[in-house]
């Protein structure tokens, strides 16, 4: 009966041991894949312009939304980063297929297309969560930000005194 009782003490150890390296390795991707997401957030300047427009909390709570999304599309972006390793392959192959490229270059486009459709929903869906007063403050930070960027403003809205001369 000690036999017993060793072996299934040793069983719920390794058991429990195993349980705590799934759950803190799963714990580890959930925190990776936050922290990717706001480097990511951080280097969008539509999606500053967007946070920057906004209250604290309300920024905090779409933040959350495109994180979530990142974490979300992961297997849109893996897919849109193989894509871009075929194309490079394909176009540094010899013989040289230019019909081979081409489709790889479409199959590029329409892996990073579902990536930016998913991220373009949540900004959409977020708008959609501002006030008409936000919205428009959130759309003068774009149209600023463009202006500094290539000189023409986005839209109208912005005042004559926010843009840059050429």
């Amino acid at each position: 009966m000690s036999g017993v009782r060793t072996a299934l003490f040793v069983s719920l150890a390794v058991n429990l041991l195993l349980v705590g390296v799934v759950g803190g390795a799963a714990l580890s991707n959930l925190r990776q894949d936050r922290v990717t997401a706001q480097k990511a957030i951080a280097r969008a300047p539509n999606m500053r312009s967007l946070m920057d427009s906004l209250p604290p909390e309300r920024a905090q709570a779409i933040r959350n939304d495109v994180v979530n999304a990142w974490r979300d599309a992961r297997d849109e972006r893996g897919a849109a980063r193989l894509a871009r390793v075929e194309v490079y392959r394909l176009a540094g192959a010899d013989p040289y297929d230019v019909a081979a490229v081409k489709a790889a270059f479409a199959r590029m486009r329409a892996a990073d297309g579902e990536v930016a459709r998913q991220f373009q929903d949540v900004v959409a869906d977020a708008m959609a969560k501002l006030t008409p007063e936000e919205r428009r403050e959130v759309l003068r930070n774009l149209a600023r930000q463009r202006a500094g960027r290539d000189r023409r403003p986005l839209i109208d809205d912005v005042s004559p005194s926010e843009r840059r001369l050429p």
